[in-house]
């Protein structure tokens, strides 16, 4: 299932100039003979689909930030889309996490956490911190259900700037781990096994002109920029975990982390990959959104495997061991998809 010193950019990135492969023969090409189904969600509720997770998929959850409160959460049995009506006073969704069939959490847009006890949605708790506004909890990532983070944004009373924030759980109460101290949103928060760092997402809206776009490490203290598209503003950086490591995108390249040093895994930049947004099982099944529709890596080649006529940008996805459901917004209509891809 499918989350502060600076150091000099080009310091960070010395072996981005050559592929690193990092082969491992133990992992078999990802497949690519998928059937697939197309779902409308505006048949359903016409509300603003943010997110999606899943544990199976038979057990599929869909969250939305809309105003039609009676239908904010979606649940797919492995045959349909149904609202779930069990979500009182959750005024919009902005995060769905969970490690269990019955351990899931939902941030929400004002600074509120519910969780669902295998029954029902439960409002568990506030969080704001003293003199703002309200806290939007835009994504939340753990491996354990006792140790678990959020990461978000806050505005403070006196204007419309925003602060990013890193939130905590330990099994009982969600805490402020980190900020509102740093101006912007973080946006997306990863970690990796055995490690003490964050990685995040964080877009700063505050400044004149477009939006800035950064890739950050930190230990909740320094923070490193791994990346900023301070210079190339049309280009909106990604990250996700392959296997057990951090992987980053940018510029249609692929890099990792390996021994503290960012290097260049996959130059993606000649081939038909249109977007910089990823989703993979291992290095060798990576899915990608490309000009003609949905892409798939191998190790090998790329492959449109999915094609789509639309201009369209793929939300999010949730991948299982045989299924890949990705959530779709097809942008001449606002009109939201979920392609759900089963291999034969």
């Amino acid at each position: 299932m499918n989350k502060f010193l600076l150091l000099s950019f080009s310091c960070l990135l010395l072996n981005t100039c050559i592929e690193n492969q990092l082969i491992d023969d133990s992992i078999s090409p990802g497949r690519r003979d998928y059937s697939w189904e197309l779902d409308s969600l505006s048949n359903i509720t016409p509300n603003h689909y943010v997110d999606i997770l899943g544990s199976s998929s038979s057990n599929v959850w869909l969250v939305t930030d809309g105003w039609n409160v009676d239908e904010n959460v979606l649940h797919f049995d492995g045959n349909n889309w149904e609202p779930v009506l069990t979500v009182p006073h959750l005024v919009a969704a902005s995060s769905i996490f969970g490690l269990s069939q019955n351990q899931v959490w939902i941030g929400g847009r004002y600074s509120d956490f519910w969780k669902f006890n295998g029954t029902t949605f439960e409002f568990y708790g506030e969080y704001l911190p003293v003199g703002y506004l309200r806290t939007i909890i835009t994504d939340i990532w753990g491996y354990t259900t006792n140790n678990l983070y959020a990461a978000g944004t806050t505005s403070n009373l006196t204007n419309d700037t925003l602060f990013s924030i890193i939130m905590h759980f330990d099994g009982n109460n969600w805490e402020y781990l980190m900020g509102p101290e740093r101006v912007g949103q973080f946006t997306r928060i990863h970690t990796i096994p055995n490690s003490s760092l964050f990685y995040l997402i964080s877009i700063n809206s505050n400044l004149p002109g477009s939006d800035l776009y950064e890739l950050l490490e930190t230990d909740g203290q320094d923070v490193n920029v791994l990346y900023s598209n301070a210079n190339n503003p049309s280009d909106l950086p990604w990250m996700e975990i392959l296997g057990d490591k951090i992987f980053f995108a940018w510029e249609k390249k692929l890099y990792h982390k390996n021994n503290n040093i960012v290097s260049l895994y996959k130059d993606f930049s000649s081939t038909n990959v249109d977007h910089n947004k990823f989703y993979g099982r291992n290095t060798k099944d990576i899915f990608f959104k490309g000009y003609d529709g949905i892409v798939h890596y191998n190790g090998s080649d790329t492959e449109l495997i999915y094609p789509i006529d639309k201009n369209f940008a793929i939300i999010d996805a949730v991948l299982f061991g045989k299924e890949v459901f990705f959530l779709l917004i097809f942008q001449n209509d606002a009109s939201y998809y979920v392609l759900r891809g089963y291999l034969n």
